[in-house]
């Protein structure tokens, strides 16, 4: 599990009430419960965690873990990093 996997799970158990159990990587983004409000905020607080900039449009994303992957590229491509380094 990844650092950053690990840290969205920590910002969805404190800002929604979400379980850590529930939390699995691979499960759908929505069973958890988040409506469409639900993901703008947190969006917003994955740039003030992260401190990056998220483009309003991005992939389709659909569980945790592509998420934690999308947002580990954004933050690599925001810090000049090349990808996998």
């Amino acid at each position: 599990m990844t650092d950053t996997l690990q840290e969205l799970q920590s910002i969805i158990v404190e800002r929604f009430g979400v379980s850590r159990e529930e939390l699995d990587p691979e499960r759908s983004l929505d069973s958890f419960g988040l409506d469409s409000l639900g993901v703008i905020e947190l969006m917003f607080n994955i740039e003030d965690h992260y401190g990056i900039d998220m483009p309003d449009r991005g992939p389709e994303i659909k569980t945790l873990n592509e998420l934690a992957l999308w947002v580990d590229s954004l933050r690599d491509a925001q810090r000049g990093t090349p990808p996998d380094q």
